[in-house]
């Protein structure tokens, strides 16, 4: 086993791209929507939030490069849909960001998050923070470049965050990839 850094940008990319493939073994492929809030937050403001196991993959059907998501799928997927615009709509993901606020702040789409200040997080990331301030904002109004500064900040966060990796190496038996997600948990 050998430890790596990938940016959530790149967890993402391999996701669709097919080079990070999810086990089907586990029923649940999100959080709750009440979690994916508080998980951009800590991404946003830089503080951990876990990391991620992989495995190499190899054998027939195994793509070059591939790597099989073994524990942070999730989370993984909890950041996919919150910053897609319409899969994060049909699950109820729905993430806003508060650009106006003393520090910015993160809530699910609703009463408590409307307003100027609050802006759709996938919309943010369909079309990028200058258009998606323009909805909502004049760029006469105070705080205005405040707000811009951190929606840029949000939109930048995939290329910038890192996860710790753990990544086993395709020759590792079952048992110990195994015994080291128990141990994960």
């Amino acid at each position: 086993m050998h430890a790596t850094g990938w940016t959530v940008q790149k967890l993402l990319s391999r996701a669709a791209g097919g080079q990070l493939l999810l086990p089907e073994t586990r029923p649940e492929r999100a959080w709750a929507p009440s979690r994916a809030p508080a998980l951009l937050d800590s991404l946003y403001r830089g503080y951990p939030s876990g990391s991620m196991i992989v495995q190499e993959t190899r054998g027939p059907g195994a793509q070059g490069g591939a790597h099989l998501l073994l524990d942070g799928r999730q989370r993984l997927a909890s950041l996919s849909l919150a910053i897609s615009g319409d899969a994060a709509r049909q699950v109820g993901i729905r993430v806003r960001f508060d650009a106006g606020g003393r520090r910015g702040a993160f809530g699910l789409a609703g009463p408590a998050a409307r307003g100027p200040s609050w802006i759709d997080v996938a919309r943010l990331f369909e079309v990028g923070p200058v258009a998606a301030l323009a909805e909502t904002a004049d760029p006469k109004d105070p705080g205005y470049q405040q707000r811009l500064h951190r929606l840029y900040a949000l939109y930048n966060m995939p290329a910038a965050y890192s996860y710790p990796v753990f990544v086993l190496g395709a020759d590792v038996p079952y048992e110990a990839t195994a015994e080291a997600l128990a141990r994960a948990h």
